[in-house]
């Protein structure tokens, strides 16, 4: 019997349930193992599609088949291709299921008429969406913490785990305690447990592509820890149920002891910095906004002042700025000449969900520190109070985009200087200059002024309100 749902599909072997063992084996030998079997029918009675399932010989021994199911689909309202795409579709399913302990499991967009008519408050679906995120990070955070605690209570000493920000397909290094020489790039699963009785199934989402780090699973529920090689895992789902001889080999009952094994394999699971697994995103975008952050973080110390990337990805909150005795929560942005209009520029908006894309508030960031590229170099550097945003109506009004205009910018009109002239109040010129080395004094005595004159404004702020602060003396133009 296949009985049809919302999104998941479960195929159940009809009146076997209450057999013997021995009649159950027989049956199923009858059913399934011989090769001329009958196939599997059933009809979805919502969208009339009929589906065919053929499961080849020894698909249900104790020996895991390496042979897939085949599938036939028939229907009178999608045509054939569209048929042949999810019959596709399933093989593709299947295969991620070889060799696990499930018996079959798949998806099929094929909404009931009830579905397809439904519709949800926008701020319903938002809640709803908001709720989901908010436990997929609940998930994450009990999963570091979990392995933070398992640490803790092993024997080893003198290692760590450090948390990698940003994007990055690391999550975690595992290293000696205060190293900068690197470590273990970790990346970390977790799941609840699914399916009833004594032995549950953990189905661990996007495992794979992960060659050379090691993937911790965890199931939050149960709090078991599997280490597993990410070489090891070829599929995009990765099922484990308890008692299985999957579970066997893979679970770990010491982590320190897992992890340190580990990390002297350098051969299988090569050493990594937490500059370099930070690097290590998969979208292009990413791995320009990571590249910049450290130019600018670098920039920033050699006057005392550190940037650190926040562990949160999806909040407006890109890292902290701390030096001179404050902190400042920092939007980050990064833009080349962008063509054909010749101009640098940055968007000012964040994604709200089914709302779409929504202005900042003033109250989101205290800073946007807004680079400006050249060949992938850092050229220039824009730190913008929010509050001198708000006073120029680009935050907390509605999405806008901002034009960067630095001194060297080529603008065909001499009014378009002019309008984004206050920028400059605020920019520091980095052409010339390069990192790791230390920069010029120009330049140090330059970002001390403008960071002088930032903190003085949310010094005046913090007194006597915005406005005040922004009639305040500002930090005078640097002459070019």
């Amino acid at each position: 019997a296949i009985y049809e749902g919302s999104k998941e599909v479960t195929l159940e072997l009809p009146q076997l349930e209450q057999l013997p063992d021995d009649v159950l084996g027989q049956k199923l030998q009858l059913l399934l193992l011989q090769p001329a079997g009958l196939p599997l029918e059933a009809i979805f009675p919502y969208t009339k599609v009929g589906i065919k399932i053929w499961l080849p010989p020894g698909y249900l021994a104790d020996d895991d088949s390496t042979e897939l199911p085949s599938f036939e689909l028939n229907s009178q309202l999608y045509s054939p291709e569209c048929l042949q795409h999810f019959e596709e579709e399933l093989k593709t399913l299947a295969e991620t299921l070889c060799g696990s302990p499930v018996l079959f499991s798949w998806s099929l967009n094929f909404p009931s008429s009830a579905e397809a008519s439904f519709s949800e408050n926008t701020a319903i679906a938002r809640a709803r969406g908001v709720a989901a995120q908010r436990d997929r990070k609940r998930k994450e955070e009990e999963s570091f913490c979990h392995l933070q605690q398992r640490l803790l209570c092993s024997t080893v000493t003198g290692f760590e785990v450090v948390r990698v920000p940003g994007f990055s397909r690391a999550d975690a290094l595992f290293q000696r305690k205060g190293s900068s020489a690197g470590g273990l790039p970790l990346q970390l699963k977790a799941a609840s447990a699914s399916g009833l009785g004594d032995k549950p199934i953990f189905c661990f989402k996007k495992t794979a592509g992960y060659d050379g780090m090691l993937l911790i699973l965890v199931a939050v529920d149960y709090g078991i820890v599997w280490a597993v090689p990410g070489a090891a895992v070829t599929q995009q789902s990765f099922n484990i149920q308890l008692g299985s001889s999957r579970d066997e080999l893979f679970r770990v009952t010491d982590v320190g002891h897992a992890l340190v094994e580990c990390f002297r394999r350098a051969a299988d699971f090569p050493h990594i910095t937490l500059t370099q697994a930070g690097l290590r995103c998969e979208a292009r975008t990413h791995r320009l906004e990571m590249n910049t952050h450290l130019q600018m973080a670098a920039f920033l110390a050699s006057v005392g002042y550190i940037l650190k990337k926040n562990l949160e990805v999806a909040s407006a909150v890109d890292s902290m700025l701390s030096g001179g005795g404050k902190s400042w929560r920092v939007q980050e942005k990064a833009s080349h000449l962008h063509s054909p209009s010749n101009a640098y520029t940055i968007n000012l908006r964040k994604h709200a969900g089914v709302l779409g894309k929504v202005a900042y508030s003033a109250s989101d960031f205290d800073l946007l520190l807004a680079a400006v590229l050249q060949d992938g170099n850092l050229a220039g550097m824009f730190l913008l109070p929010s509050t001198v945003l708000g006073q120029h109506r680009l935050v907390g009004y509605k999405p806008t985009e901002l034009r960067l205009v630095p001194p060297w910018a080529p603008c065909a009109r001499h009014a378009t200087k002019t309008k984004y002239a206050w920028q400059l109040e605020y920019y520091v010129d980095l052409c010339g200059a390069s990192v790791p080395a230390m920069p010029p004094e120009h330049v140090r005595s330059r970002l001390a002024q403008v960071l002088q004159a930032v903190q003085y404004i949310w010094q005046a702020d913090e007194k006597n309100g915005v406005a005040t602060a922004l009639r305040k003396k500002s930090c005078p133009p640097p002459v070019y």
